[in-house]
């Protein structure tokens, strides 16, 4: 969590450490991943997403690209 890119989300630490990636699929850890998250933050864990937003990059590359109308 204290590394170079940031982690805001449940699933920016599954990437890191496989975590949610067992038999349970992250019935067991998921909850305690949130925690972990939460407090990092100091935020409550209702704040904290599954998936963290779009990057903005993306974004203004599909918008150049006329792909997404915006």
């Amino acid at each position: 969590m204290q590394r170079g890119i940031p982690v805001n989300s449940i699933a920016a630490v599954a990437r890191r450490t496989r975590t949610g990636m067992g038999r349970c699929q992250g019935a067991f850890c998921g909850s305690r991943v949130k925690e972990i998250i939460a407090r990092e933050l100091n935020i409550p864990p209702a704040a904290v997403p599954e998936r963290e937003a779009p990057s903005s990059t993306l974004v203004q590359r599909a918008k150049r690209l006329d792909i997404l109308k915006l």
